[in-house]
């Protein structure tokens, strides 16, 4: 199976108020003041190749950005990290393809 991943984040200012900013806004480098928030979403994936209804033993945690591999079940989870609390991660798409390899 081809696994891979498909992400459309952004950043969302919390504390942001407009008319806070002194500055006229064709000097703004972005209207909603999120320019440079340090935000990302990391996309993990674990494999086993035993029955996923019994006891199965799980591999590490791992990144998924692409990967082919022949499992028996995956499980998946989303870690989303922001390196400021004025800011938060606003996720549009989260997505995993799964493809059957030829």
């Amino acid at each position: 199976m081809r696994l891979r991943s498909e992400i459309d984040v952004a950043a969302l200012n919390l504390g942001g108020i407009f008319d806070d900013r002194l500055a006229p806004i064709d000097s703004w480098l972005d209207v909603d003041d999120t320019d440079g928030a340090e935000i990302d979403v990391v996309v993990e994936a674990r494999v086993t190749d035993d029955d996923p209804a019994g006891a199965p033993v799980w591999s590490d945690w791992s990144r998924l950005d692409s990967s082919e591999d022949e499992v028996r079940a995956v499980e998946l989870r989303a870690r989303l990290t922001s390196a400021s609390p004025d800011y938060n991660v606003l996720v549009a798409k989260l997505r995993i393809h799964a493809e059957e390899v030829p």
